[in-house]
């Protein structure tokens, strides 16, 4: 896919960025990956060894890897997909199969808090270069050490209906609806007013399963403090925003994304069990969810979106990239991470799909995803040159890399460690279970934290 729109867009930004951080413009008929400009911020890569071998679980890191390899014709570099089952095992721990590892969230700290993969200090006065999202180090940090980095960032966002914004709060301006929901509890006074307004037939959100994401990014106590089974002050608050939004029948209830009821109910088609037709104000979504949910689900509803970062920053985190302690080529590795996260021109060629075009893994399709960088240096250049796009029309015009780059700036991670999935991950429903139990008033406050508590002890003895 090499569209007009789409190669305007990419020689634009690249200028910029090159503009920005001091190094010379590629040529203008350039319109696919280009190498690194040598600059202060990619200095010239070391031949200390002639390999360099790349293992992703995550899937990600294809077109670094290549750009890479075409950038170093005198490294064979070698890239492969590992298989999720694969890997936690002994393979992985640096013995000399790979040298640079790409793992998704669930593993990140994992590997981070083992000391598997290296300390990357000596990378951080290009990550402050760059401004990396402070987010993305916190997600790879363990003991003030950064050991991992990533080029991509996904902030969490509020994506709601501007026709129902326009007939309950009188505008859909993004500036406007932000003011309105900026804590949780204007949230929950708009959430009063949608239902008043419609006779509750619109709900505020889809879920109070939605609103676990943005309060477990903020807490700041870990699940286990001292060996003990612990619940951040912030968790209560979960707990009783969603009781207060199950009780006043602010939320429709809805299976998450997914379920077809979800899809119903952002393209317009949700009913209840009488047939009247029922609406949904806004959803709390990672970034990603535009391209993977909203956008092909919306039907009619699309162009009537708009997004904001909501009462509560919050991220859900995507790929990461590190340095296996005791590999073989650990110096080519330490230029990898450095060329993928670390490098404008690297960061930009991903993010505008010159890479997707350069080093095609399959056929894709004609709508690019959208790719939001780490940094906030490039994030911000490529705002200033993002148009036409297939995102920004569904969001009726509304610049949906500068909302990004705003949002992710306020987003600062709290307390997260590698145990965390057994609690609140995706095979893990002890969190969602009592927070139901106290939503519907089958139990107490305390007798559901309690119960959360005991899952927890029992899940991490």
């Amino acid at each position: 896919m090499k569209t007009i729109v789409k190669t305007v867009c990419i020689i634009m930004v690249m200028i910029m960025v090159a503009a920005c951080m001091g190094c010379q413009a590629p040529a203008l008929e350039q319109t696919e990956a280009t190498p690194p400009n040598d600059t202060p911020l990619t200095p010239p890569i070391a031949d200390n060894t002639n390999k360099l071998v790349i293992g992703s679980v995550s899937g990600d890191g294809y077109e670094q890897a290549m750009a890479f390899a075409d950038a170093n014709p005198h490294i064979d570099v070698t890239y492969s997909h590992i298989p999720a089952a694969d890997s936690t095992g002994d393979a992985l721990n640096g013995d000399g199969q790979y040298d640079v590892l790409v793992v998704d969230s669930s593993l990140i700290k994992a590997y981070v808090e083992s000391g598997r993969f290296a300390d990357l200090s000596a990378l951080m006065p290009l990550a402050e270069q760059l401004e990396i999202y402070p987010f993305v180090l916190d997600a790879a940090t363990h003991e003030g050490i950064v050991r991992a980095l990533s080029w991509e960032a996904q902030p969490g966002m509020v994506f709601y209906r501007r026709s129902l914004a326009k007939e309950y709060f009188g505008t859909d301006d993004a500036d406007v609806i932000q003011s309105l929901m900026s804590d949780m509890d204007k949230f929950g006074q708009m959430a009063a007013v949608v239902k008043q307004k419609s006779g509750g037939d619109t709900y505020m959100i889809d879920s109070i399963d939605s609103l676990i994401d943005p309060f477990l990014s903020v807490r700041q106590q870990p699940w286990l403090v001292d060996g003990q089974a612990t619940v951040d002050p912030l968790i209560n608050a979960l707990f009783e925003a969603g009781r207060r939004f199950r009780q006043n029948g602010y939320e429709a209830q809805l299976r998450a994304w997914p379920s077809q009821p979800w899809h119903e109910s952002i393209s317009d088609k949700l009913t209840d069990q009488h047939a009247i037709p029922k609406q949904v104000f806004c959803y709390f979504l990672s970034g990603s969810m535009l391209d993977s949910a909203l956008m092909p689900y919306s039907g009619e509803t699309a162009g009537d979106w708009a997004c904001v970062p909501g009462p509560l920053p919050f991220a859900v985190h995507g790929c990461f990239a590190g340095v296996l302690n005791g590999c073989d080529n650990a110096d080519n590795a330490m230029d990898f991470i450095r060329f993928a996260a670390l490098d404008a021109d690297t960061l930009t060629n991903w993010a505008t799909g010159a890479y997707a075009d350069a080093y095609p893994q399959t056929d894709t399709a004609d709508t690019m995803p959208l790719r939001f960088v780490s940094s906030r240096v490039v994030a911000e250049q490529i705002a200033q040159a993002f148009g036409d796009t297939a995102q920004s029309r569904f969001l009726d015009g509304q610049n949906v890399y500068s909302a990004f780059a705003s949002a992710a700036y306020g987003i600062r991670l709290g307390a997260w460690h590698s145990y965390d999935e057994r609690v609140q991950g995706v095979n893990s429903d002890m969190l969602s279970a009592a927070l139901e139990t106290y939503a519907s008033g089958s139990e107490t406050l305390d007798s559901a934290l309690a119960q959360l508590k005991k899952h927890i002890a029992d899940t991490l003895s």
